[in-house]
């Protein structure tokens, strides 16, 4: 796979393919499944999963939690709730889903200090 085209080391050592196969396939699944890969180089993270409304991407905000497609940074979808206002009044005031307002909450926790 392509973990041992990249040359993923271990601490004190390579990862041998047949000691440590059952960890690098975990590790190469949970990848598949979380980003997406472009010149080997990550182009795409899915913390919450590839159907969320949240996601890294490095063309937003230098990398940070992001509504999908849009420069608009999780975390103050997290702090409007913690604010005090409801799901619905973030999600119209951002003007995104109220299931975007929930998995940031879901991420970050809605007692964040501002």
């Amino acid at each position: 796979g392509w973990l041992w085209n990249m040359g993923i080391s271990a601490a004190g050592g390579q990862l041998e393919r047949g000691r440590d196969a059952a960890l690098l396939g975990l590790i190469e699944d949970y990848a598949s499944r979380r980003w997406d890969y472009g010149d080997n180089w990550a182009t795409m993270f899915y913390p919450l999963g590839r159907d969320s409304e949240l996601n890294v991407d490095p063309r937003y905000r230098t990398g940070q939690l992001c509504v999908a497609g849009t420069g608009l940074i999780a975390i103050a979808l997290a702090w409007g709730r913690a604010s005090g206002a409801s799901v619905m009044e973030v999600a119209e005031d951002f003007e995104v889903s109220p299931r975007a307002v929930q998995e940031a909450v879901a991420w970050f926790g809605d007692d964040l200090e501002q």
